[in-house]
C-alpha cells in the first residue's frame, strides 16, 4: 500500500508540475528580459505545450505576442514565419533600439552641457 501511495503522489506531483509549466508558458512575456533570455525560457516551456505550438507559424505568432510592445510593433509587420529568422530579426531590432536609446541619452547629456557648462 505504501508503494502504491508513493507512486500515486509522484504521478500527481508530476501532473501539477507540467500544468504549472503550461500556465507559465501561456502567461510568458518578454518583460525586461533580453530577447535571447526570452527565447531560452520560451523554448524551455514550449516543451510542455506541444499542442499549442504544433507548427512553425504557431511558434512564431506565440513568440511575437510575448515580445515587449516596442519590439512587437517592429517585428510583427514582417510576418516572419520561420522561427530562426524571426529570432534573428528580433535580436537586430532589439540592438537597434538599444543603440537608439544610447544615442538619445548621449544627445541629452550634450544638450545639457551646452545649456549649463558646469555639467
Amino acid at each position: 500500500m505504501d508503494e502504491t501511495y508513493s507512486w500515486w503522489q509522484a504521478v500527481a506531483r508530476g501532473k501539477h508540475y507540467v500544468e504549472a509549466r503550461r500556465l507559465e508558458f501561456i502567461e510568458l512575456n518578454q518583460m525586461d528580459r533580453f530577447v535571447g533570455d526570452y527565447e531560452a525560457k520560451f523554448l524551455r516551456l514550449s516543451r510542455y505545450v506541444r499542442r499549442m505550438v504544433t507548427t512553425e507559424q504557431d511558434k512564431c505568432v506565440r513568440f511575437e505576442n510575448g515580445l515587449r510592445y516596442e519590439l512587437m510593433m517592429q517585428v510583427a509587420p514582417l510576418q516572419e514565419r520561420v522561427f530562426k529568422t524571426l529570432l534573428e530579426k528580433t535580436k537586430i531590432v532589439e540592438e537597434v533600439k538599444r543603440l537608439e536609446c544610447k544615442s538619445r541619452d548621449r544627445a541629452r547629456i550634450l544638450a545639457k552641457r551646452d545649456v549649463d557648462p558646469t555639467v
